[in-house]
């Protein structure tokens, strides 16, 4: 991940920051099981991550099939938004 980071031209910070935001949005979409608001929470989450990848494959004008998994990742991210957006006006 750290080669991939510096290929992309992006620092050690942000290589951490980007680490811990997914893990924390891993650990919502968990929590979401039980609290139903933070699947909304997830999956934007995971969204918005997928987002930033896209756009740095774009960015490099890296191969479409090297974007493959961002897509369906954000996909699915929305998707999962989407299917929970009803809980913020509960």
């Amino acid at each position: 991940m750290k080669q991939g980071f510096e290929y992309f031209g992006y620092g050690d910070g942000f290589r951490i920051f980007t680490g811990l935001f997914e893990i924390v949005a891993g650990i919502v979409i968990i929590v979401s099981i039980w609290i139903k608001l933070l699947a909304l929470i997830g999956g934007l989450m995971v969204a918005l991550t997928m987002i930033g990848v896209i756009l740095t494959h774009v960015k490099m004008k890296d191969e479409l099939k090297s974007m493959t998994m961002p897509f369906v990742l954000f996909f699915l991210g929305a998707i999962v938004s989407l299917m929970n957006w009803t809980y913020l006006f509960r």
